[in-house]
């Protein structure tokens, strides 16, 4: 396998969205610069597709913004639309040879001993999944990931042991801009809430899915059901972690809480429940 074989993309956004992608970076470099002299350096985080472009998906999950994600810029540069393809690739890179997706890397990195057993002795896919830091994330530790994972296997009724989740669903998040070790603070949220909102929209009506979990606290996501218009919809009984029930363009939306430890079962099932009981 050639160097380039790693570099393929998997799939990607409407021209579009890319443009508004753009947008969203310069629009927050103007606005953060005007309380800052500092030239400070960003992580931007272009969605993840675990589905092929003539595949579809039922599921959009999002997050609440990048830790440590491998692209950027810095506050102060001049952002041309090659870092928008650059982001692309980084999120959407793949070892097409081996069918895998764009998410495997959390099946891949989920504990040392996934790392051992899906690597072995292929130099290539340790250079590409663990490269020159073997002790960095291990996706076991993210309450999400384990709430996703289970969640779209059981939805499918996949084995919770396989790797077929990973092919079933976006991974996206609500601000695509944050620190690089860190959540953005309320300016630098509300920095990037015009352009991240057409983002939103864009992802929903592009891909039409089913549903979108947004595993984030209700905090999160208000401003942007304010800025979506989304139609409320009333929440079953008993389900205690959903903290809204929405629908925006034919998508069913269900907000979770979002503790930093929690019963990832307990979650599955309630999620799952609303989704049983609107079908």
């Amino acid at each position: 396998m050639s160097k380039e074989d790693t570099k393929q993309i998997y799939n990607r956004f409407s021209e579009e969205y890319h443009l508004t992608y753009l947008k969203n970076i310069q629009s927050f470099q103007a606005e953060i610069s005007i309380f800052t002299d500092e030239d400070w350096y960003y992580v931007d985080n272009y969605p993840s597709f675990g589905f092929k472009p003539d595949e579809g998906c039922d599921f959009i999950v999002y997050g609440q913004a990048p830790l440590g994600w491998g692209s950027g810029f810095s506050l102060k540069e001049s952002v041309k639309p090659e870092l928008v393809n650059e982001s692309a690739q980084f999120s959407n890179k793949y070892l097409h040879d081996y069918g895998h997706t764009p998410l495997d890397w959390v099946n891949v990195l989920w504990t040392n001993g996934t790392i051992e057993s899906f690597t072995g002795n292929d130099e290539v896919l340790k250079s590409f999944y663990v490269g020159d830091n073997p002790n960095s994330y291990r996706a076991y530790r993210s309450f999400f990931w384990n709430v996703i994972f289970k969640l779209i296997s059981d939805y499918y009724d996949f084995d919770r042991g396989s790797m077929e989740w990973s092919k079933k669903l976006l991974w996206s998040n609500l601000c695509k801009i944050a620190p690089e070790d860190a959540n953005p603070n309320e300016q630098e949220k509300k920095a990037q809430l015009t352009y991240g909102t057409e983002l939103i929209r864009l992802e929903i009506e592009e891909l039409k899915p089913k549903y979108c979990v947004v595993l984030t606290n209700d905090s999160w996501w208000e401003p942007f059901r304010v800025a979506l218009k989304t139609q409320q919809l009333t929440i079953p009984d008993n389900f205690p972690e959903i903290q809204s029930f929405e629908e925006y363009n034919g998508t069913k939306i269900i907000v979770t809480s979002r503790p930093r430890f929690g019963n990832s079962d307990e979650f599955v099932r309630q999620i799952l429940g609303v989704i049983n009981h609107n079908q």
